[in-house]
């Protein structure tokens, strides 16, 4: 009886690991339709009573400092208690953080966080785990007490982190104070995309279109009722080409998220069939806006991709003895040298994503591929041979440099 409540409460360990990682790399609904952020949003108490109208910077030693000393005091930065988890209640240490979060926010220090941020990042990954939400929300008060000024705090992110949680979270705010389809949405959208870098790589500002494409598709099809062809629709209506792609990514990743911890057979089976049956059965009306079809393909790579993330974890952790103890330390498993079967093992899961995507016609591997090579599961980005070995056995030549060039994408400043 012991032996087994210890192997529920590995496995219940586990599986708020894998859902606090799904919960960064997917996004985070943060409020409820027609919910005016404006009122009644616990985020929001406290604020300063007047219009902030420009940053009131502080030193990124004295954010850091104070991130650093919430672990000190409070322990572990994930959330071990399974139902306080799926109530989306944080860890006291991740509270501690996000009133940091939201002490910039209010100085409007968007800037200096995420730099501070970064730093926190390279001394405890474990924060990268859980950073995605509490800046999503940290955006959100800055958006009202900036006086709704997102131009002002797009500028202010000096480069991605938290998976662009602060972005995406003035975009979130954006849409529920005025709706997705409006001139206010699609204010924001083009100051996003002043600010980006567009997908022939000319650098035009500090973040990619991903960040505005990704951000607009989580909140769309939260918009639509999570109605993704409606999402899609609306996706449909951005201003470019690859906006429209990675909004229906965004779409995509929404619908299918309940399964990023899991991915059972049963869960794999569904959305290859769906996924399969989405891109054929794709309106042609909805292919005249390029971009969007090309994004169905596009988020199977992304699907596919996530069930490789969550198995590669698995193989990782059963190589731990006692995987509560890398947990409940606020480590994450990211070893530097995996050694064989499991490497052998992972290398064949990331095959499968590459097998996956050939079944789709030929003519759509490319945009299939279009994403991988950037989310290969950061709990192997320390094992250089390794992750480099996955960008060249699963990739096409076109992403493979990238794919090694960006392996440090998110540990930081990145």
């Amino acid at each position: 009886m012991v032996k087994r409540k210890n192997n529920n409460r590995i496995l219940a360990l586990f599986l708020a690991f894998v859902l606090t990682l799904a919960t960064s790399i997917g996004g985070i609904v943060l409020f409820s339709i027609n919910n005016d952020p404006r009122k009644n949003d616990p985020d929001l108490l406290g604020i300063p009573k007047t219009v902030i109208e420009k940053p009131m910077a502080l030193s990124v030693n004295y954010y850091e400092e104070k991130m650093l000393s919430c672990v000190d005091t409070y322990g572990t930065l994930q959330q071990l208690d399974r139902e306080k988890f799926f109530k989306k209640e944080i860890s006291p240490a991740a509270q501690c953080v996000l009133d940091v979060f939201f002490e910039a926010a209010d100085r409007l220090d968007i800037r200096t966080i995420v730099n501070a941020t970064a730093v926190v990042v390279e001394k405890n990954p474990s924060l990268y785990l859980v950073c995605h939400d509490l800046s999503h929300r940290a955006a959100k008060r800055a958006y009202i007490v900036s006086g709704e000024n997102a131009a002002l705090l797009l500028e202010q992110v000096p480069f991605r982190t938290c998976d662009d949680g602060f972005v995406h979270g003035i975009f979130d705010a954006v849409a529920h104070i005025y709706g997705a389809d409006g001139e206010e949405f699609s204010d924001v959208m083009e100051t996003c995309i002043a600010l980006g870098t567009s997908p022939d790589g000319e650098k035009i500002g500090t973040f990619s279109y991903s960040t505005c494409g990704d951000g607009a598709g989580h909140v769309l099809y939260n918009q639509s009722g999570e109605n993704l062809t409606k999402a899609i629709e609306l996706c449909s209506n951005l201003q470019r080409k690859e906006i429209r792609r990675w909004c229906v990514m965004g779409s995509t990743m929404e619908t299918y998220k309940s399964y990023f911890a899991t991915w059972n057979q049963e869960q794999v089976n569904e959305v290859l069939a769906s996924i399969t049956k989405l891109c054929r059965e794709w309106p042609d009306a909805m292919k005249k806006q390029e971009g969007t079809f090309e994004g169905c393909f596009s988020s199977g790579g992304y699907l596919f991709n996530n069930m490789a993330i969550t198995r590669s974890v698995q193989i990782l952790d059963s190589m731990v003895t006692d995987i509560n103890e890398y947990i409940s330390n606020n480590k994450v498993n990211m070893p530097v040298n995996v050694p064989e079967p499991y490497r052998s093992r992972i290398l064949a899961e990331y095959e499968t994503v590459k097998t996956r995507c050939e079944l789709f016609p030929e003519e759509f591997h490319r945009d299939c591929f279009y994403i991988v090579h950037s989310i290969i599961a950061i709990q192997l980005r320390k094992d250089k041979e390794l992750y480099d070995e996955i960008c060249r056995n699963v990739l096409t030549e076109e992403f493979t440099q990238n794919c090694i060039d960006t392996r440090l994408w998110g540990m930081g400043a990145y």
